[in-house]
């Protein structure tokens, strides 16, 4: 796991002349191919839970401002994780220890409808048994062997989700596709976090899945990671407490930019 210090931002040191601020925290969550694969997604629950904790801990000294978390948290749209980080809470015994992380049938040929998973006998009995989660697992995700539920304190909300696009691009929820292609991986898995106090006004698209499928793979030419850029501009809203109409506040410029992967200055279309 590589977690970035929070950067505490006001807009003065952007070059704008207004004083808000916004904790920024950047996650680049690694798997590990060492760790047993159960407990590196139980992991993730882990280092999202301290992180929220903390950043939470964080608004509240500054005076409420507002978080943004970001990053590959190696986890899809279907996942517990995403369900996690969306609902603040996540009862860790309704799901598949193995299955946190929602990339069972993400593979490319998998993807693109050219492989189907052959469920066997025997691997329906590894699944059942996969609900059975054994003491330091639950340690790890919850911070308690006595604890089946865990919880986050941050209401947050994702951009790609409020801002919908194409459905060339989106899913179902309003995620992108796809935010990352390999060769074993295509799906999305990269996310811009907000909580109370911003709300977005428009973003970077990903790629057409059409036209990323052209690439067979990332990185490819002007593109120079295996993830596509993410990048929303926000605003700053008035507090519900203070402004009961919850008005945006006006601001001639972004109020914040957030990107992930490698972000191409470039223009990211295939010949």
């Amino acid at each position: 796991m590589e977690l970035c210090d929070p950067v505490y931002v006001e807009e003065q040191d952007l070059e704008f002349l207004t004083m808000e601020k916004v904790i920024l925290f950047q996650l680049q969550q690694l798997v590990h191919s060492s760790s047993p694969f159960s407990r590196a997604f139980c992991g993730i629950v882990e280092t999202i839970r301290y992180l929220s904790s903390r950043a939470h801990r964080l608004s509240e000294r500054w005076g409420n401002i507002p978080v943004v978390l970001t990053g590959d948290f190696n986890s899809t749209p279907q996942s517990a994780i995403y369900k996690f980080l969306s609902s603040s809470k996540l009862n860790i015994m309704s799901y598949n220890r193995k299955e946190l992380s929602g990339q069972r049938n993400c593979r490319p040929a998998q993807v693109f409808g050219i492989e189907r998973e052959i469920e066997s006998p025997f691997r329906l009995v590894d699944r059942i048994m996969d609900f059975c989660w054994n003491i330091e697992d639950v340690r790890t995700a919850t911070g308690s062997a006595d604890n089946q539920v865990v919880e986050h304190p941050l209401k947050l909300t994702s951009s790609y989700a409020t801002l919908r696009g194409s459905k060339e691009t989106r899913g179902t929820n309003g995620e992108p596709l796809a935010t990352s292609y390999h060769s074993k991986f295509l799906g999305t898995v990269d996310y811009i976090w907000y909580s109370q106090g911003l709300e977005p006004t428009r973003l970077l698209d990903t790629l057409p899945m059409d036209v990323l499928r052209k690439t067979k793979g990332l990185p490819y030419k002007k593109l120079g990671s295996d993830h596509l850029a993410l990048v929303t501009e926000f605003v700053f809203t008035e507090a519900e407490e203070d402004n009961s109409d919850n008005e945006a506040a006006t601001l001639s410029s972004p109020a914040v930019s957030s990107s992930l992967a490698s972000e191409s200055k470039d223009d990211t279309s295939l010949p």
